[in-house]
């Protein structure tokens, strides 16, 4: 797993001077040791993670580093200092990881501001990850359907339902033809019942997203966070 491949890594390079792996190393292993509830280790290892990215100076790193980072003050019910650092990776670091983290990042701000009710905030984030889809060639299909539902639930949570673009709606259309892996399939789950609800469509097809999530047997107190929404 990722987490048994870190904990070898730090293992093995215990004393040895930064690189891009361990400092990555370190930044997983402190936002895990966060979600575990060791904070006091947690935050030694992102310190060790974020000194590093800063002395090798490579953009991508410190992305790696922040987004961790606010995974960890996400945990810790810190939603704005969690946000500060999704922003500081979108704004000033997005040009340096690929489209598919980049829309992972703007995810994670749209999930926070829409769980706490600020859909103007919330469509700010996701609004981000549609403008960089929309601009490339070519999407990944299976990660853009999950920006497309995000999309789709931002706008219909500020009112501007059937608003959506054409771009969107064509997305939107061909998403649902196709299968998508488990984690994408269960993140969807959020966006697709906040559509349902915030359009007051409540009849057949509300009934049909509770069956079919109710179908897959979730244990709320074991369930991914991703559930959360």
């Amino acid at each position: 797993s990722t987490l048994q491949s870190t904990m070898a890594l730090l293992a093995l390079a215990a004393g040895r001077g930064p690189s891009v792996p361990l400092a990555r190393a370190h930044a997983t292993y402190g936002a895990a040791l966060h979600f575990a509830g060791r904070r006091a280790a947690a935050r030694r290892h992102l310190e060790v993670a974020s000194e590093m990215a800063r002395r090798l100076a490579d953009p991508s790193t410190m992305a790696y580093y922040l987004v961790r980072r606010s995974v960890a003050f996400a945990f810790a019910g810190q939603f704005d200092a969690a946000l500060t650092h999704l922003r500081e990776c979108a704004d000033g670091y997005g040009p340096w990881i690929e489209v598919n983290e980049f829309c992972d990042v703007v995810a994670n701000g749209d999930i926070i501001e829409s769980v706490r009710g600020r859909a103007t905030e919330a469509w700010g984030w996701i609004s981000r990850a549609t403008d960089r889809l929309r601009r490339r060639a070519r999407t990944s299909e299976v990660f853009s359907s999950l920006i497309l539902h995000r999309a789709r639930a931002a706008l219909a949570s500020l009112g501007r339902d059937g608003q959506e673009s054409s771009w969107l709606s064509e997305q939107l259309e061909a998403a649902a033809t196709r299968p998508e892996k488990a984690y994408y399939r269960m993140a969807c789950w959020g966006p697709l019942a906040r559509y349902l609800l915030d359009t007051g469509n409540l009849g057949a097809a509300f009934d049909d997203l509770v069956h079919r999530f109710e179908a897959e047997g979730h244990d709320p107190g074991a369930s991914h966070p991703a559930l959360l929404e």
